[in-house]
């Protein structure tokens, strides 16, 4: 049996030439084609609302003062409510009711003057309050004034050039990236376009004949001005544009490693990027990428590998249209990589005691009370890093070292050894190789 619209296409059709039947019934196909893959891009995508918390998600560190950015993931959401709670969970406090959901975040708002430890955000459809996310954990808002600075010194690709939108960069994703799970982490970009080695060299540097001067508002000298914990040097390939040579660039390295050897200032340096160079100039870069990775060893950051393609010159898909520049898709794998290579870590988030004995102990914000029969300290750590926790007494002299090891993230149980320790005031300080967190405990036997 025929469809009766198919039986009229037939009876059209037997009139009608070859030639003119060939290109109707392509058309007729493509029309075909086109209904069904929209259909099947309708019945594909969900339209349930969807959420999801990405920070505060557990284990940040904000400040009182501070204007944290509260991030999501989210679709077929246009407004959120978002609250927060200080006394985990019990009670809610409104931040906004209705933010937009166009960017995925929302900071316009500031850190009130409530410290608390067991502080969560709730995200919630502005219409339908049953649908919301709320902080896997709990995170800490706390009055603390420091400051810890990382700077970038570098030349385009740092400073912005080549994404579609300067928010799109790497080093500005970066300093979103850390700034969110820890407010006192400052990105301080110095990085302007064009820059070579000598322009970051140390003020104090004698530039030779042909060779730029060191731009002191933007080099190595600077840089320390800001007291960083941390400095990254981001000089992709003006080097080798202006055909300076492997050994040439190494010396101008040295140079600036000895500005920073006596003050324990941890140097990360990125490996050149790929650019659309002749033969002998992408020679240079290959020889450069080998040469950081020989010097700098583990503080060397990969911005070569998938960003190039296998002749040096940049992966097509990741040009930003100049041969020079590389897009927002290379910069999102350059900022990952900053990310997982932890130049700086946010910092110790949460320690607390177990009291066994309860009758015999109080708990107060600020000051524990530790007994012989509860001599054991627990903690979290959130990130890989080497800790310690040592106890003083009250004139600052050290009585005890319980712990000196690398610790990767989890909870852990120290026993303090009370034996030969007497009744009194005492000091418990538990360090990161970023941050010392010291609490008062008072011993009673």
């Amino acid at each position: 049996m025929y469809n009766s619209k198919n039986l009229g296409v037939f009876f059209v059709l037997q009139y009608i030439s070859k030639q003119v039947v060939s290109l109707m019934w392509n058309k007729i196909k493509i029309v075909l084609c086109a209904v069904f893959f929209f259909s099947a891009s309708l019945s594909a995508q969900s339209t349930e609302p969807f959420i999801s918390l990405i920070t505060p998600n557990g284990g940040e560190y904000w400040t009182v003062g501070s204007y944290p950015r509260i991030t999501w993931k989210s679709a077929n959401i246009p407004f959120v409510k978002l609250e927060i709670s200080y006394d985990a969970g019990n009670n809610w406090e409104t931040i906004s009711t209705a933010a937009t959901t166009e960017n995925h975040f929302f900071s316009n708002w500031k850190t009130g003057n409530v410290e608390s430890e067991k502080c969560l955000i709730k995200i919630s459809k502005y219409d339908d309050l049953e649908i919301f996310a709320i902080s896997d954990t709990f995170f800490t808002i706390a009055k603390d004034s420091t400051v810890n600075n990382v700077v970038v010194v570098g030349s385009s690709t740092a400073a912005g050039v080549g994404p579609s939108k300067i928010d799109s960069s790497w080093v500005v994703c970066y300093k979103n990236y850390l700034y969110e799970r820890n407010t006192t982490i400052n990105v301080i970009n110095l990085a302007v376009s064009g820059y070579s080695t000598y322009d970051v060299m140390p003020s104090d540097f004698a530039n030779p004949e042909n060779r730029a001067a060191p731009k002191t508002e933007h080099n190595i000298s600077k840089a320390l001005e800001y007291n960083p914990k941390a400095i990254i040097i981001n000089l992709p390939s003006n080097d080798a544009s202006q055909n300076y040579s492997v050994s040439e660039q190494l010396a101008n390295y040295d140079l600036i490693c000895s500005a920073l050897d006596s003050l324990n200032i941890p140097l990360w340096v990125t490996t050149p990027q790929p650019r659309n160079f002749s033969v002998d100039k992408i020679k240079i870069q290959f020889e450069m990428r080998d040469s950081t990775y020989a010097k700098f060893k583990d503080r060397t950051l990969d911005f070569w590998t998938d960003i190039a393609d296998s002749s040096g010159r940049i992966n097509p898909k990741f040009d930003s249209g100049d041969g020079i520049h590389i897009n927002d898709s290379a910069h999102a794998i350059l900022f990952n990589r900053v990310v997982e290579a932890n130049v700086i870590q946010p910092l110790l988030q949460k320690v607390e005691e177990i009291i066994v004995n309860q009758s015999d102990s109080t708990i107060e914000q600020k000051n524990f009370q530790l007994n012989q029969s509860s001599n054991k300290f627990k903690f979290s750590v959130l990130y890989p890093d080497v800790y310690t926790l040592k106890i003083f007494d009250n004139t600052g002299k050290e009585i005890q070292t319980l712990l000196n090891k690398n610790l990767l993230p989890g909870n852990y149980l120290i026993n303090f050894a009370a034996k030969n320790i007497s009744s009194g005031i005492y000091v418990y300080q538990l360090a990161d190789s970023q941050k010392v967190l010291s609490k008062k405990m008072i011993f009673i036997k």
